[in-house]
């Protein structure tokens, strides 16, 4: 009909607009149920023709340009082509510069202009888009009345586009707004049933999403049941049916990843293969089901071995990606299961034609920009690893490098730090693969460099920041206050958002906070980049060179330790260069098998019924660390122990993975070293005389030196001073601040005898009274010992000593705590340490329990409240790896701050705490002597830093 009177509708007369926006209307009515090529052309044509013939500044234009624009995302979706949403984008902006705010029309536009930025931020990849859209639909739904079916349609968009974001950024924040906003659009209105199939497929992805972020098995459930309730109130047949089938099917396959039942996995194949029935051939919903489809038969194949299975999953997936448009987000991740399949083929078959297959797919994935960082991550990995599956290690090294080129993207400024940790986690064992391939590539300094990128990402970002704050200041002040407070500002998010969950609060407005994190990072993002535009600030936060990397080992050996299942190695910097040795037997398998007897052993010893027992499994695991990850190393750098004028050489350790939970300090054959342990057992004798102020001239007690021509004893502790740093980079960070001016003033000593809901710990009064007779010392006693007065105090006192309670959380370790006065409201956590700037402190002591432990998923990070301090600005730190007796807690106290006390020009005693790690290997081969029978009572302190 309107097609009819548009012929007789004059060129120029004043029903002509009228009529072409009546035909416009329909025809996109028309292709929502239709979308032909030729309904699509004649949709746009029109769209076309009616703007051309509306002048501006006529009543319709601006409802035009919003159903032209309308039509051009239409059109783009059924085609592919980014061009043409570019084009609805501009449409649609320029359509809001006509109507009124606060308006329903203009509230309508701006759900629109928000479903067109996001899809093409979903092709893209822009985070800059996104988080327009974001904005763009939360201005909308500010305009809209609730209770109407505007407004439940905009709560559902911006709820399917919070999701996006999630997705791109890995933001479980957004993730969780995303499910609370879905179902307030379920109940927002009475919807009919068209609408109301919409909205509960829209939560039924956001709580697979959820499902899959975070574990939850009743999330997984309830998006099987909602997805069932749309399928019950979808079109008997055609595509809004494929649609339907095609969301219960992905349910019950993200459950099934769960649980582990088939008939979920079967129900879901069913389903899949319906839903490519209701396609028809053309439509770019078939490449959707097609690639859900070969990845359940791939999981099938896994499952059963059924024959068949996956060369059907092959060919769907193959099809998948041959029917979207190349470099989109979409197709980056058919590419990735069409790898999958393909790898698995070749694992079954054995095709090297296949593999390289596989290899390629996943290079082009990992090449697409517009997917999200994360998923480009695991695709170079994938690429990586399926060319070492060949033993192609120059192949594999570039997916490999681009994977930890990419791991800070993964993780970045826009999470929250509980995002950022639960990203990482997931790619443990990265960078040991990298290292393992660059070595069998014949690169061992690049392994050096790849495993500085891949572990402890977060501490050396911070770390960076710091001291790349200080150089920007002194050449570009302004760019530095900038930098300041936008980091300042993002701090202050991180801060509020830790005080919500440690107080198990929900933030207060976790939407404003969420979009002000986006908005400051994507700030700070740009900034950097103008940063780096300046001469000489190219590398600004940037990784160092290898040449700085190495120059950390001029004061002794450093020892970076990674296990893989390509093979394990020490790659030692040593006088210029890194020498490669070997650890054949240090296999993932078998060094988590010793980090768990380590553990059970450990917790055994508390009981006295098993201490022996469990003293002799630690003493083992002592022993298995010395003959495949220490002894080599030592042997291979020809450390045998003390010179003979009683010079002991250094020893830096930076484990990687599970490596981390083996205490590398105290490895070896004790019992080997009796005649050792028996001299230092008479220099220990004097541990238990009355604790006496220093005198300056002192010598220490000579320490046993091997004889000529004698075997070296086969421990650590006995041929070299053992120190630990996280990274190279870390101990880099720790000398820069060690070289500092030394400050005077007296030891800060934090002592809680009795600690609210933990048990009472008489040595740390103990402690307090050891200190006392040493040095000045300043006491926050008990009820003193406050977060804030802690926190307060930090700053005035060059050195620290914590005698409380210690609490690791390998699940959360930047929950990691010290235990003060008020740590049920204020703890003292590794986030809140880390936070600090103090570049006046030297030396940190926590004699508390499990300081410096290490280990669980995100082993690589080396989040613990020893590194905490190291980043507040601490050159030394002393920590445990696990809990301490008491009386060895008082013991080593004595020891080292014997050892460390000497007399200022003023007559005055002072620390000096360059000598820290020597005088905590005193005390600690002074305690084996004393406690040779109880290796986890003498081995659990460690030294770390400069």
């Amino acid at each position: 009909m309107w097609r009819t009177a548009l012929e007789a509708a004059p060129q120029g007369g004043p029903a002509r607009v009228m009529v072409l926006r009546n035909l416009t209307q329909g025809l996109r009515a028309w292709f929502g149920h239709h979308p032909e090529e030729t309904n699509r052309s004649e949709m746009l044509r029109m769209h076309r023709t009616a703007l051309a013939d509306c002048p501006h500044g006529h009543p319709d234009r601006a409802e035009l340009l919003a159903g032209s624009g309308i039509a051009l995302r239409l059109a783009a979706e059924s085609t592919g082509e980014q061009a043409l949403l570019v084009e609805s984008a501009a449409s649609l902006r320029e359509a809001l510069t006509l109507l009124r705010p606060g308006t329903p029309l203009r509230a309508r536009r701006l759900n629109s202009l928000g479903n067109t930025l996001h899809r093409l931020a979903q092709w893209t990849g822009d985070a800059a888009l996104l988080d327009e859209a974001v904005a763009t639909l939360r201005t909308a739904l500010a305009e809209q009345r609730p209770g109407t079916d505007d407004h439940a349609d905009t709560l559902g968009n911006l709820a399917v586009t919070l999701r996006e974001r999630a997705l791109q950024a890995d933001d479980l924040a957004s993730l969780g707004e995303a499910a609370r906003l879905a179902r307030e659009a379920l109940d927002a209105s009475p919807a009919p049933p068209a609408l109301r199939v919409g909205q509960l497929g829209n939560l039924g992805v956001v709580l697979q999403s959820w499902h899959g972020a975070t574990g939850d098995t009743a999330a997984a459930d309830e998006a099987i049941d909602v997805a069932r309730r749309a399928l019950a109130l979808a079109p008997a047949a055609g595509p809004s049916r494929a649609d339907r089938l095609n969301h219960l099917a992905n349910a019950l396959r993200a459950r099934f990843a769960s649980t582990a039942d088939v008939a979920d996995l079967d129900e879901a194949v069913a389903l899949l293969e319906e839903a490519a029935r209701q396609v028809p051939y053309g439509d770019p919903a078939l490449a959707v089901v097609l690639s859900n489809l070969g990845s359940a038969r791939l999981t099938q194949h896994h499952v059963t071995g059924a024959a068949g299975e996956l060369e059907q999953a092959v060919s769907e997936l193959g099809r998948a990606v041959w029917a979207v448009t190349e470099r989109t987000s979409t197709h980056g991740t058919y590419l990735k299961a069409y790898g999958d399949a393909l790898r698995a083929l070749h694992h079954r078959d054995g095709d090297p034609g296949v593999l390289r297959a596989a290899e390629d797919a996943y290079r082009q994935a990992a090449g697409t920009a517009s997917l999200p960082a994360y998923e480009r991550v695991l695709a170079a990995w994938e690429w990586g690893a399926a060319a070492a599956d060949g033993d192609r290690w120059d192949d594999a090294l570039p997916g490999y490098e681009l994977a930890l080129e990419l791991l800070p993207f993964a993780a970045s400024g826009r999470l929250a730090r509980s995002d950022q940790e639960r990203g990482l986690s997931r790619v443990r064992g990265l960078a040991a693969e990298a290292a393992a391939c660059a070595v069998h590539a014949g690169q061992p300094e690049r392994a050096v460099l790849l495993l500085e990128q891949g572990r402890g990402v977060l501490l050396g970002r911070a770390m960076a920041t710091r001291d790349g704050l200080g150089r920007l200041r002194d050449a570009h002040p302004a760019l530095a206050a900038r930098f300041a407070r936008l980091r300042e500002r993002l701090d202050a998010l991180e801060a509020a958002d830790a005080a919500d969950t440690v107080l198990g609060r929900l933030p207060a407005d976790v939407t404003d906070t969420t979009d002000q994190r986006h908005r400051l990072a994507a700030e700070l993002e740009q900034l950097v980049a103008e940063i780096r535009t300046r001469p000489g600030f190219s590398d600004f936060l940037g990784a160092p060179a290898v040449e700085a990397l190495l120059a950390c080992a001029d004061r002794g050996p450093v020892v970076l330790a990674y296990c893989s299942t390509y093979r394990s190695d020490a790659l030692v910097l040593r006088d210029g260069e890194v020498l490669l040795v070997p650890l054949p037997r240090a296999t993932p398998r078998a060094v988590a098998e010793q980090a768990d007897r380590l553990e059970r052993a450990l917790a055994d010893a508390a009981d006295p019924a098993r201490d022996r027992a469990a003293q002799q499994a630690v003493g083992e695991v002592l022993a298995w660390t010395w003959d495949h990850v220490t002894g080599p190393v030592l042997d291979r750098l020809g450390a045998r122990g003390p010179t003979s004028d009683g010079e002991w050489q250094r020893v830096w350790w930076s484990p990687g993975g599970a490596l981390a939970s083996l205490p590398l300090h105290a490895a070896g054959h004790h019992d080997d070293a009796e005649d050792v342990a028996a001299e230092h057992a008479r220099v220990a004798a004097a541990d238990e005389a009355p604790v006496a102020a220093p005198d300056a001239g002192s010598v220490p007690e000579p320490v046993p030196v091997p004889a000529a021509g004698d075997p070296a004893p086969r421990t650590v502790l006995d041929r070299v001073v053992p120190s630990y740093t996280p990274t190279v980079g870390a101990l880099r960070y720790a000398r820069a601040r060690a070289a500092a001016p030394r400050p005077h003033g007296p030891l800060l000593a934090v002592a809680l005898p009795v600690t609210p809901g933990a048990r009472p710990l008489g040595g740390a009064r103990r402690e307090v009274e050891v200190l006392r007779g040493l040095l000045p010392t300043e006491v926050l006693h008990g009820e003193q010992a406050t977060f804030t007065r802690v926190m307060d105090a930090l700053p005035r006192h060059p050195c620290v000593h914590f005698a409380c309670h210690g609490v690791s959380e390998p699940a959360d370790p930047s929950n990691g705590r010290l235990l003060v006065h008020d740590h049920d409201t204020r703890p003292l956590t590794v986030r809140e340490i880390s936070r600090l700037h103090l570049p006046a402190a030297r030396l940190a002591v926590m004699s508390a329990c499990e300081t410096a432990r290490g280990g669980g998923e995100l082993a690589d990070e080396a989040i613990h409240i020893t590194s905490a301090f190291q980043l507040a600005g601490y050159p030394h730190a002393v920590g445990t790896l696990w809990p301490v007796h008491d009386a060895v807690a008082v013991r080593v106290t004595r020891l080292l701050y014997r050892e460390l006390c000497t007399e200022a020009g003023d007559g005055t005693t002072e620390l000096d705490d360059t000598r820290t790690a020597d005088a905590l290997h005193r005390a600690v081969l002074q305690c084996r002597a004393a406690f040779a029978a109880s290796p986890s009572l003498w081995a659990a302190h460690v030294h770390a830093g400069a």
